[in-house]
């Protein structure tokens, strides 16, 4: 193990390490690369420090639907409930992931990360701090269930987004789809879709055919948000 290998990481979750720990997780590291929209299921015995690249999180719901839990980038862990939950109460087939970019992550044995975390305090902390921010985002992606009009929920959705690290997206824009946004809004398409519409009409962001490319105007978008202004219907 060379001293450059794990001293040149620069995500969140390592930068947060000393040198022994990071030197330790690196010796049971896996190194895994994810293409572009090619989706895949969670290991249940693997932790996975996303390195470079952006996903996002999708879990089936009762009716066949699927509804958007988590927007993860380079920093955040993956599989690390396991750390905390039994096996047994746990279904890999209820999470999928769908990567929006192309990226890449480091995997570690379920087992090996758990007593990794047990000799190195700061590398336990450093995953309760991941665990924690994700946390606060999900609560805060909860704020649509007391939103009545659509396009609040949407432009809740784009200030939360505008929050996280969107810097592997050309252009600092958020190239989501409708049928993404509308899962992670609590929305039907139809409804969603119509939502961006009066909203790129309101001038809040440009939207492409297939993809919104959401005009970094974040102050923009929060003032209109406070104003109170929308108007319109679900």
């Amino acid at each position: 193990m060379t001293d450059n290998e794990w001293s040149k990481c620069n995500n969140s979750f390592c930068g947060s390490l000393n040198s022994k720990t990071r030197e330790s997780f690196c010796e049971i590291k896996r190194v895994a690369h994810f293409k572009e929209r090619q989706e895949f299921c969670l290991d249940r015995n693997t932790v996975s420090l996303i390195t470079n690249g952006n996903l996002i999180v999708f879990r089936a719901r009762y009716n066949g639907k699927r509804q958007g839990i988590e927007f993860l980038h380079k920093g955040d862990l993956l599989g690390i409930t396991s750390l905390y939950s039994s096996n047994q109460d746990i279904n890999e087939y209820d999470i999928s992931i769908y990567p929006k970019t192309e990226g890449e992550s480091c995997n570690f044995p379920l087992q090996k990360f758990q007593e990794l975390c047990l000799i190195y305090p700061d590398a336990a902390i450093a995953s309760l701090k991941n665990i924690a921010h994700r946390f606060g985002v999900v609560i805060k992606q909860l704020d649509h269930v007391s939103l009545d009009k659509s396009e609040d929920r949407i432009l809740n959705l784009l200030n939360l987004l505008f929050e996280e690290d969107i810097s592997d997206f050309p252009d600092q824009n958020l190239p989501f789809s409708h049928e993404e946004v509308a899962m992670f809004a609590g929305l039907n398409r139809v409804t969603a879709t119509r939502a961006i519409d009066r909203l790129q009409k309101k001038g809040i962001f440009t939207a492409a055919r297939c993809n919104i490319r959401a005009v970094r105007k974040q102050n923009s978008v929060k003032k209109y948000k406070m104003d109170g202004s929308l108007n319109g219907g679900r």
